[in-house]
C-alpha cells in the first residue's frame, strides 16, 4: 500500500487506501491504486507526475466529485467535525463542497457578466433557499472586499474579467475559493496559462493565503520551479502516491503552525502581512 501520512496535527485530509478504477474495454484500469494521503490545517502539499498517472483522479476523490471503489476519504470541518466524504449522497456531497472545500482551476472560470467582488458574492449564495436581509448582503460584500483586498485587488473589484489580466482573474479565482472559510484547498495546474513570473507570484500567494487562513491545501502540478514553496512534495505513478521529500527537506518554519490557523468566521479577517505576500503582490500585474 502506497501510504503518506503527514506527521503534523489532526489532519483536514485524511484519505485511507483509497482505490479508483475506470472501465476499460473487457476490464478496468486503475487510476488510485490504494493510496493514503493525510494533509494538516496550514499545510501545502504538491502532487507531481506525468499525464495520465492519476492526479486529477487524486483532486477528484479529494473533492467528492468522484466515488472511490474503495477506501475512506474524510475532511475536518472548521468546527471541529469530521465529513466522510465518500458516503455521502449527491445531494450532500454538494453541500459539503459548498461549505468545507474550495477549488481553485487551471482557469480562473469567472462568470462573464459579473464583477470581480460579485464572484465571490455569489459563492457565498450558492444553495440558499431562502432571500438574504440586508444585514447578511452587508456581511457577505463586506468580506469579498476584504479577501480582494488580501490577494491585491481592492481597486479591481469593480472590474467584470473580461477588463482583469489573466494573473488578476486568477487571483480572484483563489480569493472566491476563500470565501466560504474552507478547511480543503484542492488545486488544479494554476500556473498553467500563466508566464513563468506571474506563475511564480500566484504560487506564492496560494502558499501565504494557504497558510494565514489555515486550510490544508493538495496542488498539482508538472512545474518543478515552484516545489521548494511547498511543506511536501509526492509523486503519482501509475496510480500509486509516493513521497520525494521528507520532513527534514522542508525548510525549518515553512508551513509552520506555531501561531495556529486565523479565525475566518463571520467577516473578521486577520491582515496579510510578511515579505512572501508582498513579494506576490508586487510581482503580478
Amino acid at each position: 500500500m502506497s501510504t503518506i501520512v503527514s506527521a503534523k496535527s489532526v489532519p483536514a485530509l485524511d484519505m485511507s487506501a483509497v482505490t479508483l478504477t475506470f472501465p476499460d474495454g473487457a476490464g478496468r484500469v486503475r487510476a488510485l491504486d490504494d493510496v493514503s494521503l493525510a494533509v494538516a490545517p496550514g499545510e501545502i502539499v504538491a502532487i507531481t507526475g506525468p499525464s495520465g498517472s492519476g492526479k486529477s483522479s487524486l483532486l477528484a476523490v479529494a473533492g467528492s466529485l468522484i466515488r472511490p471503489d474503495s477506501g475512506r476519504v474524510s475532511v475536518a470541518t472548521r468546527s471541529g467535525d469530521t465529513v466522510e466524504l465518500n458516503g455521502l449522497s449527491r445531494g450532500e456531497a454538494a453541500r459539503a463542497r459548498r461549505e468545507h472545500l474550495g477549488f481553485v482551476f487551471q482557469q480562473s472560470n469567472l462568470i462573464a457578466s459579473l464583477t470581480a467582488v460579485e464572484q465571490l458574492e455569489v459563492t457565498a449564495h450558492l444553495g440558499q433557499r431562502w432571500w438574504s436581509g440586508p444585514s447578511r448582503r452587508r456581511d457577505v460584500r463586506e468580506r469579498s472586499r476584504l479577501l480582494l483586498d488580501q490577494v491585491g485587488l481592492a481597486d479591481q473589484s469593480h472590474k467584470l474579467p473580461a477588463q482583469l489580466s489573466g494573473g488578476q482573474r486568477q487571483r480572484v479565482n483563489i480569493a472566491r475559493a476563500l470565501m466560504n472559510t474552507p478547511s480543503l484547498l484542492l488545486v488544479d495546474e494554476p500556473t498553467s496559462a500563466l508566464d513563468s513570473a506571474r506563475g511564480a507570484a500566484i504560487v506564492e500567494l496560494l502558499t501565504a493565503m494557504t497558510r494565514t487562513h489555515g486550510a490544508a491545501c493538495v496542488l498539482v502540478t508538472h512545474d518543478p520551479t515552484h516545489l521548494d514553496r511547498m511543506d511536501a512534495v509526492y509523486e503519482m505513478v501509475d496510480g500509486r502516491l509516493r513521497s520525494v521529500t521528507s520532513d527534514q527537506d522542508v525548510e525549518p518554519g515553512v508551513g509552520s503552525s506555531e501561531a495556529g490557523p486565523s479565525s475566518l468566521n463571520g467577516v473578521g479577517l486577520v491582515s496579510l502581512r510578511g515579505t512572501a505576500m508582498s513579494s506576490a503582490l508586487t510581482a503580478m500585474p
